[in-house]
Protein backbone atom coordinates (compact mmCIF):
# COMPACT_ATOMS: atom_id res chain seq x y z
CA UNK A 1 0.00 0.00 0.00
CA UNK A 2 0.72 3.47 -0.39
CA UNK A 3 2.32 5.72 3.01
CA UNK A 4 -0.20 7.59 4.09
CA UNK A 5 0.92 11.16 4.95
CA UNK A 6 -0.23 13.49 7.82
CA UNK A 7 -1.76 16.15 5.53
CA UNK A 8 -5.13 15.14 5.94
CA UNK A 9 -8.12 15.43 7.62
CA UNK A 10 -7.15 18.89 8.58
CA UNK A 11 -5.61 21.23 5.42
CA UNK A 12 -2.45 22.56 5.69
CA UNK A 13 -1.97 26.16 5.18
CA UNK A 14 0.12 27.36 2.01
CA UNK A 15 2.78 29.96 2.86
CA UNK A 16 2.78 33.83 1.66
CA UNK A 17 6.33 33.05 -0.12
CA UNK A 18 4.74 29.71 -2.08
CA UNK A 19 1.85 32.41 -3.41
CA UNK A 20 4.53 34.81 -4.78
CA UNK A 21 6.61 32.23 -6.45
CA UNK A 22 5.39 32.98 -10.04
CA UNK A 23 5.14 36.96 -9.74
CA UNK A 24 8.08 39.09 -9.80
CA UNK A 25 7.30 40.48 -6.36
CA UNK A 26 10.85 39.37 -4.08
CA UNK A 27 8.95 38.63 -0.45
CA UNK A 28 9.39 41.02 2.25
CA UNK A 29 9.88 40.74 5.59
CA UNK A 30 6.25 40.23 6.56
CA UNK A 31 6.42 37.37 3.88
CA UNK A 32 9.15 35.80 5.33
CA UNK A 33 7.39 35.99 9.02
CA UNK A 34 4.49 35.14 8.16
CA UNK A 35 5.91 32.23 5.75
CA UNK A 36 7.65 31.18 8.92
CA UNK A 37 4.54 30.76 11.04
CA UNK A 38 2.53 29.16 8.66
CA UNK A 39 5.35 26.52 8.52
CA UNK A 40 5.19 26.08 12.39
CA UNK A 41 1.80 25.99 12.15
CA UNK A 42 1.76 23.23 9.52
CA UNK A 43 4.04 21.55 12.21
CA UNK A 44 1.22 21.88 14.01
CA UNK A 45 -1.19 20.39 11.88
CA UNK A 46 1.23 17.15 10.25
CA UNK A 47 0.89 16.50 14.24
CA UNK A 48 -2.80 16.63 14.36
CA UNK A 49 -3.05 14.60 11.30
CA UNK A 50 -0.85 11.94 12.46
CA UNK A 51 -2.62 11.91 15.60
CA UNK A 52 -5.91 11.45 14.31
CA UNK A 53 -4.97 8.55 11.74
CA UNK A 54 -3.21 6.37 13.99
CA UNK A 55 -5.39 6.86 16.81
CA UNK A 56 -7.95 4.02 15.57
CA UNK A 57 -5.26 1.54 15.10
CA UNK A 58 -2.73 1.68 17.86
CA UNK A 59 -2.18 -1.73 19.25
CA UNK A 60 -2.28 -2.32 23.17
CA UNK A 61 1.69 -2.29 23.62
CA UNK A 62 1.68 0.69 22.56
CA UNK A 63 -1.11 2.86 23.64
CA UNK A 64 0.87 4.41 26.47
CA UNK A 65 3.81 5.87 24.09
CA UNK A 66 1.17 6.73 21.98
CA UNK A 67 -0.10 8.91 24.47
CA UNK A 68 3.26 10.67 25.48
CA UNK A 69 3.20 11.30 21.91
CA UNK A 70 0.12 13.16 22.05
CA UNK A 71 1.54 14.87 25.00
CA UNK A 72 4.30 15.92 23.30
CA UNK A 73 1.84 17.25 20.64
CA UNK A 74 0.06 19.14 23.39
CA UNK A 75 3.58 20.73 24.47
CA UNK A 76 4.69 21.78 20.97
CA UNK A 77 1.05 23.86 20.86
CA UNK A 78 0.55 25.20 24.44
CA UNK A 79 3.95 26.17 24.73
CA UNK A 80 4.23 28.11 21.14
CA UNK A 81 0.77 29.74 22.17
CA UNK A 82 1.79 30.88 25.84
CA UNK A 83 4.48 32.43 23.84
CA UNK A 84 2.42 34.46 21.84
CA UNK A 85 0.42 35.65 24.88
CA UNK A 86 2.55 36.11 26.92
CA UNK A 87 5.33 37.87 24.70
CA UNK A 88 4.84 38.17 20.91
CA UNK A 89 1.13 39.68 21.05
CA UNK A 90 1.85 42.36 23.65
CA UNK A 91 4.81 43.87 21.73
CA UNK A 92 3.20 43.89 18.66
CA UNK A 93 0.25 45.74 20.70
CA UNK A 94 3.28 48.32 21.81
CA UNK A 95 5.11 48.29 18.78
CA UNK A 96 1.40 49.46 16.50
CA UNK A 97 0.41 51.60 19.25
CA UNK A 98 -3.24 49.94 18.89
CA UNK A 99 -4.23 48.18 22.27
CA UNK A 100 -6.03 44.81 21.75
CA UNK A 101 -4.89 44.65 18.52
CA UNK A 102 -4.00 41.13 18.68
CA UNK A 103 -7.10 40.29 21.08
CA UNK A 104 -8.99 37.92 18.29
CA UNK A 105 -6.08 35.83 17.90
CA UNK A 106 -6.55 35.20 21.90
CA UNK A 107 -10.10 34.73 21.85
CA UNK A 108 -9.30 32.05 19.22
CA UNK A 109 -7.15 30.84 21.80
CA UNK A 110 -9.60 30.51 24.41
CA UNK A 111 -12.18 28.57 21.79
CA UNK A 112 -10.24 25.43 21.46
CA UNK A 113 -8.42 25.78 25.32
CA UNK A 114 -10.99 23.72 27.08
CA UNK A 115 -11.12 20.97 24.10
CA UNK A 116 -6.65 20.69 23.95
CA UNK A 117 -7.24 20.65 27.66
CA UNK A 118 -9.61 17.51 27.49
CA UNK A 119 -6.96 15.71 25.01
CA UNK A 120 -4.26 16.43 27.08
CA UNK A 121 -6.12 15.14 30.31
CA UNK A 122 -7.15 12.05 28.73
CA UNK A 123 -4.20 11.08 27.35
CA UNK A 124 -2.47 11.45 30.94
CA UNK A 125 -5.03 9.51 32.24
CA UNK A 126 -3.95 6.66 29.90
CA UNK A 127 -0.60 6.79 30.71
CA UNK A 128 -1.35 6.28 34.39
CA UNK A 129 -3.92 4.00 33.86
CA UNK A 130 -6.89 5.58 34.94
CA UNK A 131 -8.34 5.31 31.81
CA UNK A 132 -8.36 2.63 29.00
CA UNK A 133 -7.20 3.97 25.70
CA UNK A 134 -10.13 4.20 23.19
CA UNK A 135 -8.70 5.40 19.75
CA UNK A 136 -12.19 6.37 18.85
CA UNK A 137 -12.30 8.61 21.75
CA UNK A 138 -9.15 10.17 20.62
CA UNK A 139 -10.42 10.87 17.40
CA UNK A 140 -13.92 12.42 18.78
CA UNK A 141 -11.92 14.83 20.98
CA UNK A 142 -9.99 15.96 18.23
CA UNK A 143 -13.35 16.27 16.41
CA UNK A 144 -14.39 18.74 19.32
CA UNK A 145 -11.73 21.32 18.91
CA UNK A 146 -10.34 20.69 15.19
CA UNK A 147 -12.10 23.53 13.39
CA UNK A 148 -11.54 26.45 15.68
CA UNK A 149 -8.17 25.58 15.86
CA UNK A 150 -7.52 25.10 12.19
CA UNK A 151 -9.20 28.25 11.65
CA UNK A 152 -6.90 30.22 14.28
CA UNK A 153 -3.77 28.42 12.51
CA UNK A 154 -4.73 30.03 9.20
CA UNK A 155 -6.04 33.22 10.30
CA UNK A 156 -2.84 34.17 11.38
CA UNK A 157 -1.03 33.93 8.72
CA UNK A 158 -3.12 37.30 7.29
CA UNK A 159 -3.11 38.81 10.71
CA UNK A 160 0.82 38.96 10.21
CA UNK A 161 0.61 40.09 7.00
CA UNK A 162 -1.61 43.13 8.10
CA UNK A 163 1.17 44.59 10.33
CA UNK A 164 2.95 45.41 7.06
CA UNK A 165 0.64 48.94 7.29
CA UNK A 166 2.75 49.91 10.46
CA UNK A 167 5.61 50.20 8.71
CA UNK A 168 9.12 51.34 10.36
CA UNK A 169 7.05 51.16 14.21
CA UNK A 170 7.79 47.07 12.91
CA UNK A 171 11.33 46.93 12.49
CA UNK A 172 11.87 45.19 15.95
CA UNK A 173 9.36 42.05 14.75
CA UNK A 174 12.36 39.97 13.10
CA UNK A 175 14.15 39.93 16.15
CA UNK A 176 11.02 39.40 18.31
CA UNK A 177 9.98 36.20 16.40
CA UNK A 178 13.52 34.77 17.33
CA UNK A 179 13.22 35.84 20.78
CA UNK A 180 9.97 34.42 20.80
CA UNK A 181 10.76 31.13 19.49
CA UNK A 182 13.98 30.69 21.48
CA UNK A 183 11.95 31.32 25.04
CA UNK A 184 9.18 28.79 23.52
CA UNK A 185 12.49 26.17 22.82
CA UNK A 186 14.09 26.95 25.84
CA UNK A 187 10.74 26.67 28.27
CA UNK A 188 8.69 23.24 27.70
CA UNK A 189 7.50 22.66 31.72
CA UNK A 190 4.64 20.70 30.61
CA UNK A 191 6.85 17.64 29.53
CA UNK A 192 6.84 14.56 31.95
CA UNK A 193 9.78 14.35 34.27
CA UNK A 194 11.04 10.66 32.10
CA UNK A 195 10.34 11.72 28.75
CA UNK A 196 13.04 13.11 26.20
CA UNK A 197 12.13 16.51 24.33
CA UNK A 198 11.20 15.57 20.46
CA UNK A 199 13.82 17.06 17.78
CA UNK A 200 10.67 17.82 15.82
CA UNK A 201 9.30 20.23 18.42
CA UNK A 202 12.39 22.06 19.22
CA UNK A 203 15.07 21.50 16.90
CA UNK A 204 13.57 21.90 13.56
CA UNK A 205 13.65 25.61 13.35
CA UNK A 206 16.41 26.76 11.20
CA UNK A 207 15.84 30.10 9.60
CA UNK A 208 17.20 29.84 6.29
CA UNK A 209 16.16 26.42 5.96
CA UNK A 210 12.33 27.31 6.62
CA UNK A 211 12.81 30.14 4.35
CA UNK A 212 14.40 27.89 1.67
CA UNK A 213 11.35 25.49 2.36
CA UNK A 214 8.55 28.21 2.21
CA UNK A 215 8.52 28.47 -1.76
CA UNK A 216 7.95 24.61 -2.21
CA UNK A 217 4.64 24.69 -0.69
CA UNK A 218 2.73 23.91 2.79
CA UNK A 219 5.33 22.08 4.95
CA UNK A 220 9.04 21.00 5.36
CA UNK A 221 8.35 17.58 4.61
CA UNK A 222 11.92 16.78 3.28
CA UNK A 223 13.68 17.35 7.17
CA UNK A 224 14.28 14.34 8.66
CA UNK A 225 13.29 15.07 12.49
CA UNK A 226 9.89 16.67 10.96
CA UNK A 227 9.24 13.54 8.43
CA UNK A 228 9.85 11.36 11.40
CA UNK A 229 7.48 12.23 13.98
CA UNK A 230 5.21 14.20 12.21
CA UNK A 231 5.50 13.72 8.51
CA UNK A 232 4.07 10.35 7.78
CA UNK A 233 0.74 9.26 9.65
CA UNK A 234 2.86 5.95 9.88
CA UNK A 235 0.58 2.82 9.96
CA UNK A 236 -0.85 0.44 12.45
CA UNK A 237 -3.20 -0.42 9.14
CA UNK A 238 -1.40 -2.53 10.01
CA UNK A 239 2.07 -1.70 9.04
CA UNK A 240 2.78 1.13 11.40
CA UNK A 241 6.48 2.31 11.63
CA UNK A 242 7.76 2.45 15.31
CA UNK A 243 10.25 5.68 14.21
CA UNK A 244 7.74 7.80 16.52
CA UNK A 245 7.68 5.74 19.56
CA UNK A 246 11.56 6.09 19.70
CA UNK A 247 11.07 9.79 21.49
CA UNK A 248 7.94 8.96 23.00
CA UNK A 249 8.54 6.03 25.06
CA UNK A 250 9.27 7.51 28.26
CA UNK A 251 12.88 5.39 28.18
Amino acid sequence: MAPIYADHPFSLIPTPNFSLKDSKTAPDVFDELASEMALVHNIVIRGLNSIYLQAPHIKPADEKSFCRYIACWYTLLHGHHHGEETMFFPAVEEMTGVKGIMDTNIDQHNAFHDGIESLKAYADAVVVNTEKYEGSRVVALIDDFGSPLLQHLADEIPTILSLRQYGDKMAGLPKLFEEEADKVKVNQPHFPDNLHRPECCTNNRNRKRLACLAWSGSAPTSTRSTRTAFGKAGRQHPHLSSSWLEVCSGG
